[in-house]
């Protein structure tokens, strides 16, 4: 990508990383560089890769590190989603579930 192409700032890079048959991208989110695998091996199809995370990004739909959510972070989001919409069934969520609800039977 650099080279011959020109890219604008704020519209992250492809790179080949080392031993990888893959393009890799690195763009910014909130002020941190990120480095992923596009896991495509074509360049084109790798920049349309590039492209659509940059864009979630954009829109606040960036997750950095999901790969990494935790249990327990699923079930903040569910309690959240729980409260903001106001359901009745808000009382029925308990994590870590008690000693009768997590035993196998």
């Amino acid at each position: 990508m650099r080279g011959d192409e020109e890219s604008e700032r704020g519209e992250g890079r492809l790179y080949r990383e080392p031993g990888s048959r893959f393009w890799w991208m690195a763009y910014y989110d909130h002020g941190r560089e990120i480095r992923q695998s596009t896991r495509e091996t074509d360049q084109k199809r790798a920049k349309k890769v590039l492209k659509r995370r940059i864009a979630d990004v954009l829109r606040g739909d960036h997750i950095p590190k999901e790969h990494k959510v935790t249990l327990a972070d699923l079930v903040a989001m569910v309690e959240t989603d729980y409260k903001v919409h106001r359901r009745r069934s808000e009382g029925t969520i308990t994590y870590p579930p008690g000693p009768s609800e997590g035993a196998a039977r």
